[in-house]
């Protein structure tokens, strides 16, 4: 895939940012994992033309129903670090009962909450 240079290195703010409630593998340079025993988060990177997408994506390890879902450009490096630190407080939680739709930036309208 085309790598577009990003505003700043989220792959590897992600890798440096561990914490210890899960386990970062590495699938392949577009996708990241977190792992917990409740469920696996997926971190997917998609460059479009010249537009770099992230997907955030959490899968109940118990039902195998996604939880929480949010897509982004990749423009605003503390915007992306806030939607990451979001994502991964839902991984943590035992019990994964929040679904996330995130809307384009530009519309600036707010996540949308669906419980």
């Amino acid at each position: 895939m085309t790598e577009k240079k990003a505003v700043f290195d989220f792959k590897g703010w992600i890798r440096e940012h561990h914490n210890t409630p899960y386990e970062i593998r590495l699938e392949n340079d577009d996708l990241i994992k977190l792992v917990t025993e409740y469920g696996e988060a997926s971190i997917q990177f998609t460059v479009i033309e010249e537009y770099t997408i992230v997907e955030f994506s959490i899968v109940s390890n118990k039902d195998h129903s996604v939880k929480f879902y949010l897509h982004f450009e990749l423009n605003d490096e503390n915007h992306a670090k806030q939607l990451y630190d979001e994502m991964v407080e839902t991984l943590k939680k035992k019990k994964l009962c929040v679904f996330y739709y995130h809307v384009r930036q530009d519309l600036q309208l707010p996540c949308l909450l669906i419980i």
